[in-house]
């Protein structure tokens, strides 16, 4: 502890005072020197002012006891010089005598900061002050008195229990025992104040005075032993706040050690506790036995300022509930521990008073002090339980839904609830409805991301999926919606505004949701969404995607959207399949609907290696049979649409049957020949497995669109007639099969040469169109296969004689096709006077440069 200026005015006053106000080796308790005491106080008094020092908490006075408390006549155990952090502070003015340091204390009103030293000072430095503190009690008021007692004794029973944090030797614990013993001399006679207290005159002439000051001695014996008691039940910490380290002197002679996790004192300590324990229930006992009903009753008439408990609600607001409350605790204490075991609890009986709960107080509340405590008390949760529990009142006021709303932050999972199964029981009107609303979203929004979850299941349970708790217009909302969509993605889903929209309307949060597909293409961040929402999701979902998607875009991702949700299991894969994939086909079949065939096809091409839904498959199989055989184009009907569905129909068929070969049983084989037995010969054949005996091969695409025909012994006029009719028809992959026969082979430019004649002489756009897919296969098949093993002037004038049959519309767009494949014949003899038979165009034009 630092010399200080505090210290050098306070070595000047005090000086001066011994020298000219009065010797302070003169002044005792006895020889009429209050007024030396109080002229003493009111100059250091002084000192204190011009330093700027209340009686607030400072720190300054504290160091300032400590100075008056070092400086006295005191002798102590260890040599105090040795102390290098207090030896510079020792005779820095005349030595103080113990009764005039105890006397200073209360003049100066510093007895805080000596209970503070009497509590956390060693035994052996305290131990001097006791005797002449005790003695000039008997020179206070007697209200006084019993408040100081109630603290010195306090700060003795803390030092007790602290003892047994310093390290003690066997000559040291001989010591103890002497100082326990001195110090049970002190506590007895500070105890005796309460018992035979020096009344003042004006005590003992008004009945009401004196009644008053038996309650308040009392009050402070009933929080001294609860005090006490407690402290012996969980014995005080270890560590202590750094502020009262300077109280730590000759720390090296007895060092400290931390022995609070054995909650257990030394056997001397126990025992001075245990045997100080008693007195404090005696000295209790019989202060009871001396209170009378008149008395008793006289305190409620007493108000007070409880400072005891923080919540105002609770305050004791008279000195009867105050003193009836705490004889209750006690009771209880002493009950709950039997070291405590005492018959004073027969006294305490007849003056406990069970404390009120908050719950029994809000119970008898009226309205407006439910909504007043709703609004400023410390237990606002409890005044709101209470109004929850009024019903008809709440319900049908607009005020009481008002406040809930002013102070959301206190409405927590419980009151929501609660609130949620009383909606059901009560009719209310548009503006109770919509305060509702408001209490539903403001305190959902606050929940955590596990209670809003549960809140919003508990609303679609309760209220229905179509349920919303929207404060704004939907339009408003879709807005937010489309901002939100907007800002997010697979790596940054922004949750709590994601919780927010969809607890205020989760229906239209998965509706435009899955609408964004048709916006961005971007499935990942709205699978991404659904996932972490699966409670939730789930009930919307399924609605939604059964419903079947409103489909704008030829590009739409929604395939990859299905495939994502089917993948996350929000339904049963049987159901899925059921009643997303062959629903669809049903509706998209009956309704010629191209786009939905398209979307559940490219999603069943993707799920195809994991249904394995045995039962289903065989129905699955038709449908797709059904596809196949319907949207199987002609020179009239072809698109490249329905060339999309062909392909995806016959990759599905290819994918599934295997899962049907291995899986499936012989009637359920039979059942799928039969169903497809009036179908297409192009169709049956991705089927033919189905009926193939072990070893048998598979009969090729070219000679099974044949059949019954033989190819080898047909004519030229019926191969060709058997080709017009399949190249237009065909799939790429499938004309790739027909050109591989050398038979076919020959045929194929003749062939097609006739289907140019033909859509030149109808010149309309669908034969045109279908006209390039065949070409444009052919081109491919030729370069692939053909022209690198006969590129011959023979066959080139073939190409040519197509060539020359293309419909003058679409010349260019045809003819520029050919140009690779041409390019392949240029070591031919004649190929420039072969090609100048072109009309011209760009391919001759580049051909020929």
């Amino acid at each position: 502890m630092d010399y200080c200026e505090d210290f050098r005015l306070i070595q000047i006053k005090l000086n001066h005072c011994n020298e000219f106000v009065k010797n302070f080796e003169k002044i005792n308790n006895y020889g009429g020197c209050e007024i030396y005491v109080k002229e003493i106080a009111l100059r250091l008094k002084n000192v204190f002012l011009s330093r700027g020092y209340n009686n607030q908490e400072s720190h300054e006075l504290r160091k300032i006891n400590l100075l008056l408390m070092l400086n006295t006549e005191a002798s102590f155990k260890y040599d105090l010089k040795e102390d290098i952090k207090i030896c510079h502070l020792l005779n820095n003015f005349a030595p103080l005598t113990k009764c005039l340091y105890a006397n200073l204390i209360w003049e100066l009103k510093l007895e805080k900061y000596l209970y503070e030293a009497l509590k956390f000072l060693p035994s052996w430095f305290i131990l001097q002050f006791l005797d002449e503190i005790v003695d000039s009690l008997r020179f206070s008021k007697s209200f006084d008195v019993i408040l100081q007692v109630k603290e010195l004794v306090e700060a003795i029973y803390t030092n007790i229990c602290r003892m047994d944090y310093k390290c003690t030797s066997s000559d040291q614990q001989v010591d103890q025992k002497i100082i326990l013993s001195k110090f049970t001399d002190n506590f007895t006679s500070l105890l005796r104040n309460y018992n035979t207290p020096n009344t003042e005159e004006s005590l003992t002439k008004s009945k009401r005075r004196l009644r008053e000051f038996n309650g308040y001695a009392l009050n402070y014996q009933l929080q001294l032993v609860l005090s006490c008691l407690k402290m012996f039940q969980e014995k005080p910490q270890f560590e202590i706040d750094e502020k009262f380290h300077i109280y730590k002197i000759n720390a090296d002679k007895e060092p400290e050690t931390n022995n609070y996790s054995t909650n257990r004192y030394s056997e001397s300590v126990s025992e001075t506790l245990n045997t100080l324990n008693v007195i404090l229930l005696n000295t209790l006992q019989n202060s009871i036995l001396n209170i009378t009903l008149e008395d008793f009753m006289y305190w409620v008439e007493i108000d007070i300022d409880d400072i005891l408990i923080e919540d105002i609600d609770l305050k004791r607001d008279n000195l009867q509930k105050l003193i009836g409350e705490q004889a209750y605790e006690l009771i209880e204490l002493i009950n709950a521990n039997e070291k405590f075991e005492h018959n004073v609890v027969k006294q305490l009986s007849t003056i406990s008073i069970k404390p009120k709960s908050i719950q029994d107080i809000a119970k008898e509340a009226t309205v407006g002090t439910i909504l007043e405590k709703i609004e400023n008390s410390p237990s606002r949760g409890v005044w709101l339980d209470e109004l929850l529990s009024r019903k008809d009142t709440l319900y049908f006021n607009t005020e009481c839904l008002q406040t809930i709303i002013d102070n959301i932050e206190i409405v927590d999972m419980k009151h929501l609830l609660k609130m949620l199964n009383d909606h059901q029981n009560f009719s209310m009107d548009s503006e109770d409805e919509a305060q509702m609303k408001e209490i539903f979203l403001k305190a959902g929004s606050k929940l955590n991301t596990e209670s809003i979850t549960m809140w919003i299941e508990e609303l679609i349970r309760t209220m229905g999926s179509d349920y919303n708790v929207l404060i704004d217009t939907e339009i408003v909302y879709e807005n937010e919606m489309r901002n939100y969509m907007n800002k997010i993605s697979e790596t940054n889903i922004e949750e709590k505004t994601m919780w927010r929209l969809i607890l205020k309307y989760p229906q239209k949060f998965y509706e435009m949701l899955l609408e964004q597909i048709e916006i961005n293409q971007d499935e990942t961040t709205i699978l991404k969404v659904i996932e972490i929402t699966m409670s939730i999701s789930s009930n919307f979902i399924k609605k939604l995607i059964i419903d079947g998607p409103d489909i704008s875009s030829k590009k739409s991702s929604y395939h990859n959207l299905l495939a994502g949700i089917f993948k996350l299991q929000i339904m049963e894969r049987k159901e899925f399949v059921k009643d997303i994939l062959m629903n669809n086909f049903s509706k998209a079949l009956s309704c010629n609907d191209h786009k939905l065939l398209l979307v559940h096809l490219h999603t069943l091409k993707i799920l195809s290696n994991h249904i394995k839904i045995t039962d289903l498959l065989p129905p699955l199989m038709i449908q797709l049979a059904q596809i196949l055989d319907k949207f199987r184009w002609d020179l009239m009907t072809y698109s490249s649409t329905r060339e999309e569905i062909v392909d995806l129909a016959i990759t599905n068929i290819q994918h599934l049957i295997k899962t049907v070969l291995i899986n499936g049983s012989k009637n359920e084989k039979e059942w799928i020949k039969s169903k497809i037995d009036n179908l297409k010969v192009s169709t049956k054949f991705y089927f033919q497995k189905l009926s193939l005996e072990k070893g048998e091969e598979i009969v090729p695409f070219d000679e099974f669109l044949a059949y019954p025909d033989k190819l080898q012994d047909a004519s030229k006029a019926k191969i060709t007639t058997f080709l017009c009719d399949a190249i237009v028809k065909c799939t790429s992959k499938e004309c790739k099969r027909l050109m591989n026969n050398e038979i076919l082979q020959k045929f194929y430019t003749n062939a097609l040469t006739c289907i140019a004649m033909i859509v030149k002489k109808s010149n309309q756009s669908v034969p045109i169109e279908c006209l390039k897919k065949c070409v444009n296969d052919y081109v491919k098949n030729m370069t692939e296969m053909i022209i690198p093993k006969n590129p011959e002037e023979l066959l080139l004038k073939d190409v040519i004689n197509l060539i020359k049959q293309f419909p003058s519309s679409s010349y260019d767009d045809l003819t520029i096709l050919f140009l690779e494949a041409l390019k392949m014949f240029k070591k031919c003899e004649n190929f420039v006077n072969i090609i100048n038979e072109l009309e011209d165009c760009d391919l001759k034009r580049i051909l020929l440069e």
